[in-house]
């Protein structure tokens, strides 16, 4: 916790990719909770190790509510083909993860909100790199590390967004998710 005795639910789980120091959270007595954030400290006294890293704590669980609703809608509605996909390309000692994975969230709801227990449980660190501008708008990727299975990245993920647009549109789920105005921010999310 920090010295107002606020703690993110990432605290301790959000590195920098570049340099892979930890990133630190931030606030101070009178901030609203959109206005945390994580910081990399090193960056300050070695700035020729690596560059200063910022992302607002808001966007990290916007970020990765949203990767947890598709992605456990993709292993529950594609299980074998998840598991395909996984095996693939990971490493032999994963291949124990990929199961446990899957039943772990088999045995969970669809996200609409993020928890302490469902954070801890499914990510393992989420990896910040540098933001780039383009055309003046920041955008900041993220990638986030799933428990036992590393990074998802599906095979086709724009055939992936498609049927979980057409999931949502369905009416079977009617959840928005909304953390506040993005300031010009584009988040893209990796997992």
């Amino acid at each position: 916790p920090t010295r107002e005795g606020k703690q993110s639910l990432f605290s301790g789980m959000v590195f920098c990719a570049d340099c892979g120091e930890k990133l630190y959270f931030c606030t101070a007595k009178n901030f609203r909770p959109e206005q945390n954030w994580f910081t990399d400290s090193s960056a300050r006294k070695t700035k020729d190790k690596c560059t200063a890293h910022f992302i607002r704590d808001v966007y990290i669980q916007k970020a990765v509510l949203e990767s947890m609703r598709r992605v456990f809608w993709y292993v529950r509605t594609f299980e074998n083909r998840f598991a395909e996909e996984l095996q693939n390309c990971s490493l032999e000692e994963q291949t124990e993860g990929i199961g446990k994975f899957i039943r772990m969230v088999k045995s969970v709801t669809e996200p609409t909100a993020l928890t302490p227990e469902l954070v801890h449980r499914f990510v393992s660190k989420i990896a910040v790199p540098e933001a780039r501008k383009i055309d003046g708008v920041r955008h900041q990727d993220i990638d986030i590390y799933y428990s036992g299975v590393g990074i998802i990245y599906p095979s086709d993920p724009e055939e992936m967004e498609r049927l979980f647009q057409e999931h949502l549109k369905s009416g079977r789920n009617r959840t928005r998710v909304y953390a506040g105005d993005t300031a010009n921010t584009n988040i893209r999310v990796n997992g």
